[in-house]
């Protein structure tokens, strides 16, 4: 495989952390780092361009927020009291909050 050089610059606490807690080289270390990086981004990216397609085509399956909400708190995978925290916590406006 075709190689292709790249040189980046990391903070030395960085660089001494790896290589004191590894045993592969700084370049494994990074290829492998970006190899993971490329994968992760390649799937979000394909998700979402699957999801605008989806708008747009308006084929996209939707779930009201009330019933996922409700399902939670009727599962107990939610609580009241936690819904009520969670709207003050984050500053949801009585005119957007759940119904309860």
């Amino acid at each position: 495989m075709a190689t292709a050089s790249q040189h980046i610059n990391i903070d030395e606490d960085l660089a001494r952390v790896y290589d004191q807690t590894t045993g592969h080289s700084r370049d494994q270390i990074l290829v492998e780092a970006l190899r993971l990086y490329a994968r992760t981004e390649g799937r979000q990216i394909t998700e979402v361009r699957r999801t605008v397609a989806a708008l747009e085509a308006s084929t996209l399956k939707t779930v009201a927020g009330d019933d996922v909400v409700a399902q939670f708190l009727a599962e107990g995978r939610s609580t009241r009291a936690s819904l009520a925290e969670a709207e003050e916590r984050y500053g949801i406006p009585p005119d957007q909050q759940t119904r309860r």
